[in-house]
């Protein structure tokens, strides 16, 4: 079994009501305007960057990946695919400069707004089609 733990964190994630509530409130598709991303927004000014790890058991286990494997210091990191930039502001955060691509603008600008909440300007993002580079 390659990851364990997957299957004992999402057990564990289920059991507790305030979790299930804010997943329930966080997954669908985020929209510019929804109440959604304000949650999430005023997650991320309590709690960091983590509040953009909620809702997929999924990207906790990416992060414990990168957290044990993505070097802290004056590195440039990229994030291919980045989406809503979590792991972007996390690479950001250790002290990274980070390049998030993307073709979403929507996550883009939610992403961008997130990394200027926590004040990390190393973090940059950028609307990029991967299938150009093939």
């Amino acid at each position: 079994m390659a990851y364990p733990y997957r299957l004992s964190m999402t057990l564990n994630m289920n059991c507790y009501t305030p979790l299930r509530s804010w997943k329930r409130v966080l997954s669908g598709p985020e929209k510019p305007d929804d109440s959604r991303t304000h949650i999430l927004d005023s997650l991320v000014k309590m709690l960091g960057w983590k509040a953009t790890l909620l809702g997929d058991p999924a990207t906790k286990d990416r992060w414990r990946f990168l957290r044990d494997h993505l070097r802290p210091g004056n590195f440039r990191t990229s994030d291919a695919g980045c989406g809503s930039g979590a792991f972007t502001t996390y690479a950001a955060k250790i002290g990274n400069r980070a390049l998030g691509l993307s073709f979403d603008q929507a996550q883009l600008d939610n992403a961008s707004r997130r990394a200027a909440i926590l004040r990390l300007g190393t973090a940059q993002f950028q609307q990029v089609d991967l299938r150009e580079f093939y």
